[in-house]
Order: structure tokens, then C-alpha cells, then sequence
């Protein structure tokens, strides 16, 4: 990166421009990734663990109270 950055500063305003576009475009582009693919798991994997929560929950409170909640 450091490298990359000493070289930008020989270049003139447009190739510097150009340059600023691109890593703007692909920091916007990562975040996208991100947010179409990585959260979307995410949420799936946190909706699934409620579920199971709801179901340790109640065999807990079955096991607590005597009762037979699941018949």
C-alpha cells in the first residue's frame, strides 16, 4: 500500500482521480458482498438459534413445573 501511495503522488490529477474512483468502487463493491452475503447468513444462523431457544426454553420449564408441554 505504502508503495502503491508513493507512486500516486508522481502521477497528475486525473490519473489520481481515476485512482480514487477504483478504490472507491471496490470498497463499494466489498461492502455490498458483504451485506448481500455475509449478513443474510448471519441472519439465518440467528433466526435458527432462536428457534432452538424457544425449544430448550420450554423443555426447561416442562422439566421445572412436571408439566408435559410437547403432547
Amino acid at each position: 500500500m505504502e508503495k502503491e501511495l508513493e507512486e500516486l503522488f508522481n502521477k497528475d490529477e486525473e490519473e489520481k482521480i481515476n485512482w480514487l474512483i477504483s478504490k472507491v468502487y471496490n470498497m463499494s463493491m466489498e461492502i455490498r458482498l458483504i451485506k448481500d452475503n455475509h449478513l443474510e447468513h448471519l441472519n439465518k444462523d440467528i433466526k435458527y438459534l432462536h428457534n432452538k431457544l424457544y425449544v430448550v426454553t420450554g423443555a426447561v420449564v416442562a422439566i421445572l413445573t412436571g408439566q408435559n408441554l410437547f403432547l
